[in-house]
């Protein structure tokens, strides 16, 4: 069993109660670096076995190409079948 989460004002009251003074509510967000060649980007993910994620990356090194060039080309070629754009780039 999992622990409970208290929020803010949960946590504020107690250590009122405690005689300690409260915690400041708002906290900082990190920032995260986006880098300019993603930001109009998303991220697409499926679930697959370890072999295939081996031979995705067998078929990168024999034919001198990064996996996000293998899947790019594989989604162009799913496109092209379906008769679609080939937009992915």
């Amino acid at each position: 069993m999992s622990k409970p989460v208290l929020g803010d004002v949960a946590l504020d009251g107690l250590r009122r109660a405690a005689g300690r003074p409260s915690a400041p509510v708002e906290q900082a967000k990190p920032k995260v670096y986006d880098p300019p060649g993603r930001r109009t980007k998303v991220v697409i993910t499926g679930f697959f076995d370890k072999p295939v994620r081996r031979q995705l990356r067998a078929l990168g090194v024999e034919h001198d190409k990064t996996v996000q060039m293998l899947l790019t080309e594989a989604i162009n070629d799913l496109f092209a079948k379906y008769r679609r754009p080939e937009i992915a780039e």
